[in-house]
């Protein structure tokens, strides 16, 4: 039998539209579903802010930190283990999403509602999945609104970047050097003391995205990209850290990595004169959080894990 042109035109626009049915579903209707969001602080830090963001973008109505809780399918927990286990059986909540961003397994296995773990070490994923807990690997990406790399002249030739420890072998070696910023939750850095966190957040990022380098100490296990990377890369600088297994799978050489101290300030003096080097890597590494950890990827991670979950 032989088919019309006509026919087979129109029969290709209707595979066209079913196929494009079929591949948005998933996400039409995630859509329906609210999230409530459930941040670390009081303010949203802000990763926070740009992952609830990219959900609105999404089409989750989405509800931060409202105690008046309506029925819902969906928390996301970026509250500390310490402080939300003992309301996690008491959650009217289908699914419970919990993000264990620091390295430490607890024992949610005692619980008579088990949480479904969002977190980026491998190891701690494995752990979880042993003993029959959901869990799945997943890294809260970098907020891009809220860096300006491109409209903010590099003022800062040198800033020092750490938000986990207050002192370190490496903070003490810089502190020798007087050119050096020293930028974290640790130090002053040019914001009012009643300033509220998400104030202070957007300054450390404004100041990151005003440094020619940052110097990273990346002292943590090999299975994890330090915050501190992510962001500092989100903000077009030179990043200079140790070598680390899962930095350098992803971010390659875009990254300059030093082997001890004494390698930093050479370092620091090359890439000072070779800026078209210096500015290569930055920009490089800059598209590689783009494209893999922004917040834009971490909803679209999430949406994955989401309808995973609803299907098993």
């Amino acid at each position: 039998m032989t088919v019309k042109t006509s026919h087979k035109v129109s029969l290709f626009v209707l595979l066209v539209v079913t196929a494009v049915v079929l591949c948005t579903l998933p996400f039409i209707l995630s859509s329906f579903d609210d999230i409530y969001v459930f941040t670390k602080n009081k303010y949203p830090s802000s990763e926070e802010r740009g992952f609830i963001q990219e959900l609105k973008k999404t089409g989750y109505k989405v509800y931060v930190n409202n105690e008046k809780i309506d029925k819902s399918k969906i928390a996301i927990w970026f509250k500390s283990a310490n402080d939300i286990r003992g309301i996690m059986d008491k959650t009217i909540f289908e699914h419970n999403f919990v993000y264990a961003e620091e390295y430490y397994p607890y024992d949610w296995e005692n619980l008579k509602k088990h949480p479904i773990v969002l977190t980026p070490h491998q190891k701690l994923y494995e752990h979880y999945m042993r003993l029959n807990i959901k869990s799945a690997t997943f890294t809260l990406g970098a907020n891009l609104s809220e860096f300006y790399p491109l409209a903010m002249s590099k003022k800062y030739n040198i800033v020092y970047y750490e938000q986990r420890q207050a002192n370190t072998l490496l903070s003490e070696y810089l502190k020798t050097f007087d050119n050096v910023y020293f930028l974290g939750r640790f130090w002053k850095s040019g914001v009012k003391g009643d300033a509220s966190s998400e104030d202070i957040a957007k300054n450390d990022n404004k100041i990151l995205s005003q440094a020619k380098i940052v110097i990273i100490d990346n002292y943590e296990t090999n299975n994890i990209i330090p915050r501190e990377i992510i962001n500092a890369t989100a903000s077009r600088s030179l990043v200079l850290t140790p070598k680390n297994n899962a930095v350098y799978e992803i971010y390659g050489d875009s990254l300059v990595y030093y082997n001890n101290f004494n390698d930093i300030m050479p370092l620091v003096s090359y890439y000072t004169k070779m800026t078209d080097i210096a500015t290569q890597k930055a920009n490089k590494a800059w598209q590689i959080t783009s494209n893999n950890l922004s917040s834009s990827n971490s909803v679209k991670r999430f949406n994955e894990l989401y309808e995973w979950i609803k299907n098993n």
